[in-house]
């Protein structure tokens, strides 16, 4: 039987993934080279006068894509709101819905044909009482960020559609003062008590599943956040970032 001849147009230019599916791949490239191949099928052995056939050499580079990510149908898209005051600490607020010590920065889900942004703000009002023009747009994250539910938990929310929460996250400057918050002003209240954090704080407060995102927006903030007067704003907007948003110049 001939070797098979591999011809560069013969290798997989994509991998099909399902509908929703977002993917990030870790790229490992293999390079072996000088690999013989005869350049025709060999004639008669036996015959007098035979010569063996001429060596081609060729490379070949082989190219693994391991891939990871979501399907982004089983993720409830999300938003949530680092509002961040003068002194670089965060709000928190405790849940209202357990009797544990769960507290969290503000978060809800985008509602039909809402944008991220407009779906930020209104969270703000709902369950911080903030008004618009008492924040700044300092930052948004440039990707969704995940978690999951532990299974047990997953049937008992969103009518056991989504196996976690997709979120885009912003981050926000506090221009106000404490008296500009109002943690009741739209019943019922997300928060029964709410206090400021600082940044590091931010993961030993939140529940276990929701750690390595509060663990990620803690960097984040710390690195966007800066003083108040700096120009700590969002050098890459990302997916919900409103219009004029602040943006690389």
């Amino acid at each position: 039987m001939d070797p098979p001849i591999l011809a560069d147009d013969s290798l997989p230019r994509c991998i099909p993934v399902a509908p929703g599916f977002q993917a990030n791949g870790v790229v490992l490239q293999i390079q072996a080279k000088d690999f013989a191949f005869p350049r025709k099928r060999d004639s008669n052995p036996a015959a007098p006068g035979f010569a063996p056939p001429a060596l081609q050499r060729i490379s070949v580079s082989i190219t693994f894509v391991i891939m990871t990510g979501h399907n982004d149908s089983l993720y409830r898209p999300c938003v949530g709101l680092a509002i961040v005051n003068g002194q670089g600490q965060v709000f928190t607020g405790k849940r209202a819905d357990t009797r544990a010590e769960a507290w969290q920065m503000p978060q809800g889900g985008i509602d039909p044909g809402e944008s991220p942004w407009a779906a930020a703000l209104r969270e703000l009002r709902e369950e911080t009482g903030i008004a618009e023009g008492k924040v700044q747009l300092i930052h948004a994250v440039d990707h969704w960020l995940y978690y999951d539910l532990p299974p047990a938990l997953q049937p008992q929310f969103w009518g056991g559609l989504y196996k976690g929460q997709r979120q885009q996250w912003y981050v926000l400057r506090f221009l106000g003062d404490d008296r500009d918050v109002n943690i009741a002003a739209h019943p019922p209240p997300e928060f029964v008590a709410w206090q400021w954090l600082e940044p590091s704080q931010l993961a030993d407060m939140i529940v276990p599943f929701k750690k390595d995102i509060y663990t990620r927006l803690a960097a984040i903030i710390a690195a966007v956040a800066g003083q108040p007067g700096e120009a700590a704003i969002d050098r890459n907007p990302g997916i919900g970032a409103p219009p004029g948003a602040p943006s690389a110049g």
